[in-house]
């Protein structure tokens, strides 16, 4: 299967195709939020509006053309300083 030539489109040793952008807008953007889990579903949402709102407005593209992936780790799972985030004190 061929790759189409825009940016944002890359391909798995597969040659499954991802990230597929529309080739009439090539390089949409995508934003990765890495962050402790344990936030609510509120203040994702907010967050996601926030990000898409900005993002929107700096790089003039339509805030339904942002996509933003959330990625949630377990507190154990990150450190700070050398010290997980499971061990400090709250």
């Amino acid at each position: 299967m061929p790759v189409p030539a825009w940016p944002g489109v890359g391909e798995c040793r597969d040659r499954t195709v991802f990230g597929s952008a529309p080739p009439n807008i090539p390089g949409m953007p995508i934003v990765t939020v890495t962050m402790a889990r344990g936030r609510s579903y509120e203040q994702k949402k907010r967050m996601a509006e926030e990000i898409a709102g900005t993002v929107s407005r700096v790089l003039g593209v339509p805030p339904e053309r942002v996509t933003i992936l959330i990625h949630e780790l377990e507190k154990e799972n990150i450190a700070i300083a050398g010290t997980l985030l499971s061990e400090q004190q709250k």
